[in-house]
């Protein structure tokens, strides 16, 4: 029994980890490297995807295909470490998270099964081509979340709450997640919705530090 919990706290861990790292990559690859968010025209866009496509291919995997069933590793494996099962806020959370989980995956697919069929299109007519991807983009953005982490703010928010109340967690911990919650709720208004970011930045160190928790709890066991 013991074992087992050891076992799922190192799940928990490496879930963290691997979703902390997705976050970083992919921040890097957008914002840095590809600066996407800065181009604006649509014929651009599409000069960007015919030249990174690969990019964009491996960047949608490990952002959003991978990372939904390494999220529901997560919920499952944290669920298991914790005693309370019953709590209706932790079941809520975990309905919550699978359900983002799973629009996470959607989003992934549906961007990388548009890439070949737009670009097949591009080299005879450029205009159609970049219309196209900004219909398969708006699906892709609005199944993801992209219009407010409302899902993902959600779920961290009423997880963190859960272990405020059962102490299952450290403090610290706790206060980052229920901040990075309120910051992806709320940033499903129009006015808010740059606070996308500040979820990314605080959930990134939400998934770390109990990563970290859970690991020196594992080693600690041994």
């Amino acid at each position: 029994m013991e074992k087992n919990r050891k076992n799922k706290g190192i799940i928990v861990a490496l879930s963290d980890f691997y979703m902390a790292l997705s976050y970083l990559v992919g921040i890097v690859i957008f914002l840095v490297v590809l600066k996407y968010p800065e181009i604006t025209s649509d014929l651009d866009k599409i000069r960007l995807l015919y030249e990174y496509k690969h990019i964009f291919y491996y960047t949608n995997i490990l952002m959003y295909i991978l990372f939904g069933p390494v999220l529901i590793m997560f919920i499952l494996s944290l669920k298991g470490r914790f005693k309370e099962n019953s709590s209706l806020l932790l079941s809520f959370s975990a309905i919550i998270g699978y359900i983002w989980a799973g629009s996470l995956i959607a989003c992934g697919m549906v961007s990388n099964y548009a890439i070949e069929p737009v670009l097949a299109i591009y080299n005879n007519d450029a205009e159609r081509a970049s219309w196209l991807w900004k219909i398969f983009d708006t699906v892709s953005i609005g199944i993801g979340n992209g219009s407010g982490e409302i899902l993902g703010g959600i779920f961290t928010f009423s997880l963190s709450i859960f272990a405020l109340k059962s102490k299952h967690l450290n403090k610290f911990i706790n206060v980052i997640g229920i901040i990075a919650g309120i910051a992806g709720i709320i940033s499903i208004i129009p006015i808010l919705n740059a606070l996308v970011g500040v979820f990314a930045i605080t959930q990134i160190i939400w998934f770390i530090a109990i990563g970290i928790f859970f690991l020196k709890r594992s080693i600690e066991n041994i």
